[in-house]
């Protein structure tokens, strides 16, 4: 992989974000990457317009480049190569109508989004939604060769880190959840393994041309230092990477 390929870019609302995800880019050998600064308020602080411009001026930066975008809100991907198929690990499906009082958020945003979204490690039921079809944990790998043969040649591969276990990390804004690890005492998979994410990428980044890799979700205030997801994140990248 030559990491001129690619076009690294962060989306901080802190300092310390500013630092841990410029550390994951360059440690990774992308290089100093772009910055697009995001106003630092909570999620519930940033009006529809706000986030609207904030991930139109995302993908204005990346143009038709391929990139390494990482940024805390998921709807950062939102126009990223708009049109294009979308693999998505993520524990939600962000295509459905979450709030009835924005029509761009978190939860709805891949509505708005051109082309095909395979959400894969979804907590809802395996469905399909027009372009949007998920599958959950348990049948997320044993569908990807299935989904491989639908995909075009060119890709957008994003991760949300809420799709990991609890063993791999919790720094992604959604807590320990008593139920979920319950759950997953009795046998039901709620999340996926790191391990199982990194080998479905890797599988996907061998047979497509990945236009470009999206990471979100990720806190690092929620952990402190050494900031393990970074680790697993510059794993993730370089490792996926390699294939391109």
């Amino acid at each position: 992989m030559l990491s001129k390929d690619f076009i690294p870019v962060i989306v901080p609302r802190t300092e310390l974000e500013r630092q841990v995800y410029s550390d994951i880019i360059i440690s990774s050998g992308l290089g100093t990457p772009v910055v697009v600064e995001h106003y630092p308020k909570y999620e519930s602080g940033y009006t529809t317009e706000e986030k609207i411009a904030a991930a139109r001026k995302v993908a204005d930066t990346v143009g038709e480049k391929r990139s390494v975008t990482i940024g805390y809100p998921h709807y950062l991907m939102a126009f990223l190569y708009d049109g294009k198929d979308a693999i998505i690990f993520d524990r939600h499906n962000d295509g459905y109508n979450a709030s009835e009082r924005s029509d761009f958020n978190g939860g709805n945003f891949l509505l708005k989004r051109k082309g095909r979204k395979f959400i894969l490690g979804s907590q809802g039921i395996d469905t399909s939604r027009g372009e949007i079809k998920e599958y959950s944990p348990r049948k997320a790998r044993k569908s990807l060769r299935e989904i491989c043969q639908m995909l075009a040649e060119e890709v957008l591969l994003s991760m949300d880190v809420d799709v990991l276990s609890g063993s791999a990390t919790r720094a992604h804004g959604y807590g320990d959840n008593i139920f979920e690890n319950l759950m997953e005492i009795f046998g039901i998979k709620l999340h996926m393994d790191f391990e199982e994410v990194l080998s479905m990428s890797e599988e996907l980044s061998k047979t497509r041309k990945l236009i470009g890799i999206n990471i979100s979700q990720y806190s690092p205030m929620l952990e402190g230092p050494p900031y393990r997801t970074a680790d697993l994140l510059r794993t993730y990248i370089t490792s996926v990477l390699r294939y391109q």
